[in-house]
């Protein structure tokens, strides 16, 4: 009898092992992934006002994608497909502003910087060009994804409304210092 329940207890610890431990991992993994971009969603101004249930809908809709070093991000011009959250590696921004002289360097950006939100709102060109300047890793919130969003969550758009009204204000307030 005893052996019969070793032989048991070793086939159910095979089936644990080669079964459900890599189906379990690969969900942690998943969840952990979903959580990291909430977390990096959470820090980002204008989703600061969204509560945890928000976040994760519109983590859910985030892509990641990858760069190598001079590859470019955005080209001033072209028509912006999302917002970028920078999660690792450090971007050079220009603007061309006379084709006959250079590019104007407009800084460098790293990790938990946010590239193209103004992206979500309008349907104009990008306004500056964004090239890695080392291997570059951006959470990816497609345009098309985030209206959806916005057309089923109106509350969403409605605390974005207030966070974009308060910094216009306080961009107007600096413009108009005596």
């Amino acid at each position: 009898m005893r052996d019969w329940l070793d032989s048991i207890a070793e086939i159910g610890y095979s089936l644990l092992e080669t079964c459900i431990a890599p189906v379990y991992s690969v969900l942690i993994s998943y969840k952990g992934g979903l959580f990291m971009r909430e977390d990096t969603l959470a820090h980002i101004d204008l989703f600061s006002s969204l509560d945890k249930k928000e976040l994760r809908l519109i983590s859910n809709s985030c892509q990641e994608r990858k760069f190598a070093k001079g590859s470019i991000l955005m080209q001033q011009g072209d028509t912006g497909v999302g917002l970028y959250v920078l999660t690792s590696g450090t971007v050079k921004i220009t603007k061309m502003i006379d084709p006959d002289r250079l590019e104007e360097d407009l800084g460098t950006v790293g990790q938990g910087e946010v590239l193209g939100e103004i992206a979500l709102l309008d349907d104009l060109p990008r306004s500056a060009t964004v090239t890695a300047l080392e291997d570059v890793t951006a959470l990816l919130l497609p345009i098309w994804d985030f209206h959806t969003i916005l057309q089923g969550h109106p509350e969403i758009a409605l605390k974005l409304l207030a966070t974009l009204s308060h910094r216009l204000r306080k961009a107007e307030s600096h413009i108009y210092k005596p």
